[in-house]
């Protein structure tokens, strides 16, 4: 049974994980965007 649940966490944390870098990598290219200007 431990293994089963081992595999059901390790799934769900891969999608959470794949979903963090998504929203993660949005904000770098957000703030990549932004003029360099409104940080000084």
């Amino acid at each position: 049974m431990s293994i089963d649940k081992a595999k059901l966490y390790y799934a769900e944390l891969k999608d959470i994980t794949e979903e963090l870098l998504k929203i993660l990598t949005s904000s770098k290219r957000r703030l990549e965007a932004l003029n360099e200007a409104k940080f000084f």
